[in-house]
C-alpha cells in the first residue's frame, strides 16, 4: 500500500535543475510532486530577492505545476499566486497546527476555496505538531478561517470534512477518499450515540466539532479491518510503547 512521490523539500533548498528533473520523473510515472511552498514570510521574501518572482509565479514559468502538484503549507501567498494555483489545479496541504506552532501565519484557505484551489488538511510531522489527530486538525482549520475572516460561515463543516477525505485523494489519481465501486475500501466508522456527540442534528458538524477518539468504532484500510473498538489490530501496542 506504500506509494511514492517526487518530493524536493522546498524552492529555497532545491536548485531548479533538480526541480525540473523531478518533474520529469513525476510525469513519467504519473506520481505526485510534493514540496513545501510559501511556508514563512522570511522564505518568500528571500526567494523573491533571489529569483525576482514569487514561488508559484516562477514555478508556473518552469512548467512544474499540474493536478498532481501538492504544495505543503502555502501560508504567505499573493492574489496572483492564488489565480496561478487554481489555473493549474494544484492541491494545498494545509497544516494549521504546524503553521501556528512555528509562527508562520494563517493560510488563506477561504480565498483558496473561492478561487477554486483544491485544499486538503494535513498534520505535518510530529516535530512541528505533536498531535497527529487529523479530524482535530480539520476542526482547527475551520475555526481558524472563521476567526481570520470574522465570519462564522467560513470554511463550512462539510468542506472541512472533504479536506481530509475526497480532496486529498485528487492529486493521488487513485479514487482515494471517496466511496464508490472500484475505489479502495478505506473507511472510518464513527459512533454517533455517545454523550459527547449526541444529539446529531447535522452529521458533518457533529463529526467535526463534537466527535473524539473514543467515538471511532473501526478503521478499514483497503478492505482490511485495522482498528476495532479503539484497539489497533495490526501491531503489539505494549511492545510499541516499550520501543517508544
Amino acid at each position: 500500500l506504500i506509494g511514492v512521490a517526487a518530493a524536493p523539500h522546498s524552492p529555497y533548498l532545491t536548485e531548479e535543475k533538480y526541480l525540473l528533473k523531478l518533474k520529469e520523473i513525476s510525469d513519467k510515472y504519473q506520481i505526485p510532486f510534493h514540496i513545501h511552498m510559501a511556508e514563512s514570510q522570511f522564505e518568500v521574501t528571500n526567494y523573491k530577492k533571489t529569483c525576482g518572482k514569487d514561488e508559484f509565479e516562477r514555478f508556473e514559468e518552469l512548467g512544474l505545476l499540474s493536478d498532481r502538484f501538492i504544495g505543503a503549507h502555502c501560508v504567505n501567498l499573493t492574489d496572483k499566486e492564488l489565480e496561478i494555483m487554481a489555473r493549474n489545479k494544484v492541491t494545498v496541504a494545509h497544516c494549521p497546527s504546524s503553521n501556528m506552532k512555528l509562527g508562520s501565519g494563517v493560510a488563506r484557505v477561504t480565498e483558496m476555496l473561492k478561487a477554486g484551489v483544491n485544499v486538503g488538511v494535513a498534520t505535518d510531522g510530529s516535530a512541528s505538531n505533536n498531535n497527529l489527530n487529523l479530524l482535530q486538525e480539520a476542526e482547527l482549520a475551520a475555526k481558524l478561517q472563521k476567526v481570520i475572516q470574522r465570519d462564522p460561515t467560513a470554511f463550512k463543516s462539510i468542506d472541512a470534512l472533504k479536506s481530509v477525505t475526497s480532496n486529498p485523494g485528487k492529486p493521488l489519481g487513485k479514487d482515494r477518499g471517496i466511496i464508490k465501486v472500484g475505489a479502495p475500501a478505506d473507511l472510518v466508522l464513527i459512533k454517533t450515540d455517545s454523550y459527547e456527540i449526541s444529539p446529531v442534528y447535522e452529521p458533518a458538524s457533529a463529526l467535526l466539532y463534537a466527535s473524539g477518539h473514543s467515538d471511532i468504532e473501526a478503521v478499514f484500510v483497503n478492505g482490511r479491518k485495522v482498528v476495532e473498538n479503539g484497539r489497533i489490530l495490526t501491531i503489539d501496542e505494549e511492545n510499541l510503547r516499550k520501543e517508544f
